[in-house]
């Protein structure tokens, strides 16, 4: 048993985390967790989860370098939405 399954029941456990890979551990997030073992706990971890990777992805945006030989111009309203 894994991932959002292991998690609904209680079980702070994420590769991410155990084995960071792709820069994981420059990154700052949470595990969610449940503790009710069943169906409707699976899909609060996964929109918990979806959560997690949306605080990944803005982190991931703040160190976007807008120097270099690849430019990150994103337009202002699209790194404005980003941050809420």
């Amino acid at each position: 048993m894994t991932g959002p399954t292991l998690r609904a029941a209680g079980v702070a456990y994420d590769n991410r985390k155990a084995f960071p890979y792709s820069n994981y551990e420059e990154f700052k997030f949470d595990v969610p967790t449940r503790t009710e073992s069943d169906c409707y706990a699976r899909y609060l971890v996964r929109v918990a989860e979806m959560r997690e990777s949306l605080k990944i992805i803005r982190q991931a945006l703040d160190k976007i370098s807008n120097e270099g030989p690849i430019k990150a111009d994103a337009p202002a309203s699209f790194r404005r939405s980003a941050r809420r």
